[in-house]
């Protein structure tokens, strides 16, 4: 799992074997605790993601001090021919207009690439997208993988808001099953923006500023 640090710190490297340290392993802080609801919405997250049961919650750390720490929210399923597994690991922090600004498509495309480096062994095209209404970006790529002896799909996507970075990666094993496909595809489409609409939040901004002026 590439952590959220190392992707906002690719913004400012220019080649791989610069990134290569910042994607050393984390650790652990604290326990794996289960979320108390099946949405997972931050207060400084402007997306948001659903599962089918609660997901699990762990706070993860790169270094020594708090700026370095996140929360990172996983969920597993492991189906009854347990021959086939999903897994989504998400991590969403608080993020700035200078990083939103960074992250343009060219880059959103380079940072995901770097996500699926390791567990990807066939890329299709980054997909990106820009909402001219709402004042985001996304990223995805989807892939071919292999976990031990058994395929993978595996999906990645990175979501981009002048308030907030969010990472997910998502991965569907072994035998294809109907019923792991309607899941996997099912948490998937519920991830997405619940901020504002960006001429509501430039209206906001012009009427504060008219009241203070007043």
């Amino acid at each position: 799992m590439k952590k959220l640090a190392a992707l906002t710190a690719l913004l400012l490297l220019t080649s791989a074997t610069a990134f290569a340290p910042a994607c050393a392993e984390d650790k652990t802080v604290g326990p794996e605790e289960k979320m108390s609801a099946k949405t997972y919405a931050p207060n400084y997250c402007a997306f948001t993601a659903s599962f089918p049961e609660e997901p699990y919650v762990s706070r993860r750390c790169e270094g020594d001090s708090d700026d370095t720490c996140y929360n990172l929210v996983s969920y597993t399923k492991v189906f009854d021919n347990f021959d086939t597994s999903i897994r989504v690991e998400i991590i969403c922090n608080p993020s700035t207009k200078e990083t939103y600004d960074q992250l343009d498509e060219q880059a959103m495309k380079t940072t995901v690439r770097a996500m699926t480096r390791r567990s990807v062994i066939e890329a299709f095209e980054v997909n990106t997208r820009e909402d001219e209404k709402y004042d985001y970006r996304q990223a995805a790529l989807i892939g071919k993988g292999r976990v031990g002896v058994k395929d993978s799909i595996y999906i990645a996507q990175l979501w981009s808001s002048p308030s907030s970075l969010m990472s997910v990666e998502a991965e569907m094993v072994g035998e294809p099953l109907d019923t792991a496909d309607e899941l996997f595809a099912g948490i998937l489409k519920t991830i997405g923006y619940t901020g504002e609409i960006k001429e509501d939040k430039e209206e906001s901004s012009e009427s504060k500023q008219s009241k203070t002026e007043q």
